[in-house]
């Protein structure tokens, strides 16, 4: 039941899982096949590009450390989530 104070439902998190249920639900309708796995492997490497803004900025400015350390981040996006080919 919901409590009035919506603060009160907000209990911060201590590291005990056993109060969650991370039961996969079929009734979601979504399998775990190898689409929806390259699906969020792709999403997740997206996301955790810089934004293009940064190194834009840098070109702008003639900043070449800026257009380096963005670049730099770039290249540990790629390391820690390699491209795969799929088949």
């Amino acid at each position: 039941m919901l409590s009035a104070n919506p603060d009160d439902a907000l209990i911060p998190f201590d590291g005990d899982y056993s109060r969650y249920d991370f039961i996969y639900r079929q009734e979601w309708g979504l399998t775990i096949n190898q689409e929806v796995v390259q699906r969020a492997w792709s999403d997740t490497r997206a996301k955790a590009y810089p934004i293009p803004f940064d190194y834009v900025d840098g070109i702008v400015k003639g900043d070449i450390d800026q257009q380096e350390e963005y670049i730099q981040a770039c290249l540990a996006v790629k390391a820690k989530y390699p491209k795969i080919i799929w088949d």
